[in-house]
């Protein structure tokens, strides 16, 4: 540890602008999990309940007892279990998040160094991550788990590939690391294995040995590689019918709102919109032509590098803008890509280092990635704040409560947003309305069959909130004109429809949080 200490102070000494925009980057990362606390993001609140499981033994769970694949980054959900094990529960997860975050930073400096062999350089575009990443990191999002296993694809890759020029063979022991980082990633976002095949085909085309001997190992690697995730999603597709629930209501949910379609594919301008636009561009544009360049400038070393970076950046925007729209979080989607582009802007910034104009390249790109960053995580945690959704109100304890009082053991709850399952008995079943953790509703969503849906599932309560309104297939159904006819006459205590009873139980006695679908009225439901 010492030792380790001593070499952290020999290189900050040596390389003094990279140590002081390195901590800056740690101190803003900080700074951004403070301004953060207590606050909470709907959609990241869900992996928590996941966790909560897990420490208790009850792995891949969202009801006890019953398997789901309602979380899309499973391996995240693992990570964050472990303060539950001890004791920490939401602040220690909160706390895991956080180092996860600035391990992104680092993790891409890292890998930008690698390729740029600039630290400054590395430094400068590893700014990158406090505008893209650190907000949905610190909110509890897997981003910055993602981040660093992107980083390490990078590392690894080159390290392996060396070892195989210097040794002239290709053994899977060698592979051992990218291996497991191909592993672990369709296990934190499904579509990550974009990486992973844009890594393998890369490191295929450059590998120092006969191309069949070369094509069998990484065959060999991506089989072995594939073998976690093929268990738990097939798993899936057996016990549920489909891969992953939650892709099931995320692809759903694209369906309804996609306006443009080209033949059997969606189209957005989401993803180009976003990369150039704020923050994005300033890293976006340079990380491309230093990706490009780098093939150029270093043939032998770095074409992987170029052929893996742009396959990558392309099957991403490929995937944004034609396959699944990222809609209000396309930024959040493009993460993966960040330590790709930052190394790429690094390799482009680092060609400046021979001029006497270096110093002033390096104070350009400063003001042109950080501003930028600093004034996007500025924005994104003032709009949190300022939505002020908390504990209380993600979790939407007073009506859980409400329910609690009057559930019996195996009494199934109607909800739409689903973390609330964190606070809730364990004796209460969580039906969800839109499918994310179970897919019930999947076969009831394309003819607003909603009335046959609560007939065949039997959900005794049900939390109503503004989500009937806005999801195309709940509008007209039972459910919203049920909330139509309460919020017309508020006095009314019981309602009839398609043969079924709602008795109005308890309403919301305070203001709904910007932002958040939070309940409006909680009804018991006769059959």
């Amino acid at each position: 540890m010492v030792a380790r200490a001593g070499q952290l102070v020999e290189w900050a000494r040596r390389c003094p602008v990279a140590a002081a925009l390195t901590v800056a980057g740690l101190l803003v990362t900080a700074w951004g999990a403070y301004r953060l606390r207590g606050l909470y993001v709907g959609d990241a609140a869900v992996y928590l309940p996941y966790a909560e499981n897990a420490a208790e033994g009850n792995f891949f769970q969202f009801n006890e007892g019953e398997f789901s694949s309602g979380s899309t980054g499973v391996l995240w959900s693992l990570i964050l279990a472990i303060p539950f094990v001890f004791g920490f529960d939401i602040d220690g997860a909160r706390a895991v998040a956080t180092l996860f975050a600035m391990a992104g930073l680092v993790g891409t400096l890292l890998a930008a160094e690698r390729v740029s062999r600039s630290w400054t350089a590395a430094a400068v575009a590893s700014l990158f991550v406090l505008g893209t990443m650190v907000f949905y990191a610190v909110a509890m999002y897997e981003s910055g788990l993602i981040v660093v296993l992107s980083a390490v694809l990078l590392i690894a890759g080159d390290r392996m590939l060396q070892s195989w020029r210097e040794r002239g063979e290709i053994d899977l022991r060698t592979m051992a690391p990218v291996i497991a980082t191909w592993a672990a990633l369709p296990l934190v976002r499904p579509d990550s294995v974009i990486l992973v095949g844009a890594h393998a085909a890369a490191l295929l085309a450059f590998a120092p040995a006969p191309r069949g001997r070369a094509l069998a190992k990484v065959a060999v690697g991506l089989a072995i590689a594939a073998i976690p995730a093929a268990a738990y999603f097939g798993y899936s597709l057996v016990e549920l019918d489909t891969f992953s629930t939650s892709s099931q209501g995320r692809t759903f949910a694209l369906q309804e709102v996609s306006e443009e379609w080209i033949g059997p594919l969606y189209k957005s301008d989401d993803a180009i919109q976003e990369l150039f636009g704020s923050p994005w561009i300033f890293v976006f544009v340079p990380g491309v032509a230093g990706l490009a360049l780098l093939a150029r400038w270093a043939r032998d070393r770095w074409q992987w590098v170029t052929v893996y970076g742009l396959l990558a950046v392309a099957g991403y925007i490929a995937l944004l803008t034609f396959i699944a729209p990222g809609l209000s979080d396309t930024d959040r989607y493009l993460l993966p890509t960040v330590p790709i582009l930052a190394a790429g802007a690094a390799a482009l910034l680092a060609r400046a280092r021979a001029s006497r104009l270096w110093p002033v390249a390096v104070a350009v790109a400063v003001l042109a990635v950080a501003l930028p960053s600093l004034d996007e995580l500025r924005d994104l945690t003032r709009f949190a704040r300022s939505a002020g959704i908390k504990e209380h109100e993600v979790f939407e304890r007073d009506v859980v409560q409400r329910v609690e009082s009057l559930a019996e053991r195996g009494d199934v709850l109607l909800a739409y947003e689903v973390q609330l399952r964190l606070f809730l008995r364990d004796d209460i079943d969580l039906l969800s309305l839109d499918g994310i953790t179970d897919g019930k509703v999947a076969p009831y969503q394309d003819d607003s069959e909603l009335t046959a849906f609560l007939e065949r599932y039997r959900p005794r309560f049900w939390i109503a909130d503004r989500n009937v309104h806005t999801r195309p297939y709940l509008r007209d159904t039972v459910l919203e004109r049920v909330l139509d006819a309460h919020e017309r006459d508020p006095e009314r205590m019981s309602f009839v429809d398609d043969g079924l009873r709602f008795r109005l139980l308890a309403v919301r006695d305070r203001p709904l949080a910007r932002a958040f679908g939070g309940w409006e009225a909680l009804f018991e439901i006769s059959y």
